[in-house]
């Protein structure tokens, strides 16, 4: 039986909140600038790290994927953020799911997404509120492996 848009939206949800969680349970307790954790399968590759606000403002941070891609981030990804909510780093969450869950396999045409779900989340450490990037003067540049 087919999901109904409804429960598309709430599978994928889940999904994306599941490797989400994973990613930040595997930098629970870490410091900022420790090595970024990995866990990687055939359906699910989720790299995680803590960085520091200085860290992430000197330059250009590139940031690789286990699975390939990776994504880039300008200088300026961390403009307007309240400093205080920075002080104790900043959660970075990449993750790819091989299956769209949001997607229905029924449906055709070229609207139809069918690819892999791919998300590059940022937090502050100290709280674990989301952090919007707004202001930023550079794009953030997203890799996808195609193979």
């Amino acid at each position: 039986d087919a999901l109904s848009d409804a429960d598309r939206e709430a599978v994928g949800e889940a999904a994306a909140g599941i490797a989400s969680r994973l990613g930040l349970a595997l930098i629970a307790g870490s410091l900022a600038g420790e090595a970024a954790e990995e866990v990687t399968s055939a359906e699910v590759n989720v790299t995680a790290s803590r960085a520091s606000a200085e860290d992430l403002s000197a330059g250009a941070t590139t940031l690789e994927s286990p699975g390939g891609g990776g994504a880039q981030l300008p200088p300026s990804v961390l403009a307007g953020q309240d400093a205080g909510v920075l002080e104790g780093g900043v959660n970075v969450v990449q993750y790819a799911l091989a299956r769209n869950a949001y997607a229905d396999p029924s449906a055709s045409g070229l609207g139809t997404v069918r690819s892999a779900l791919v998300a590059l989340e940022l937090s502050a450490a100290g709280d674990g509120s989301p952090l919007v990037v707004v202001g930023a003067t550079d794009p953030i540049y997203i890799a996808l492996p195609l193979g």
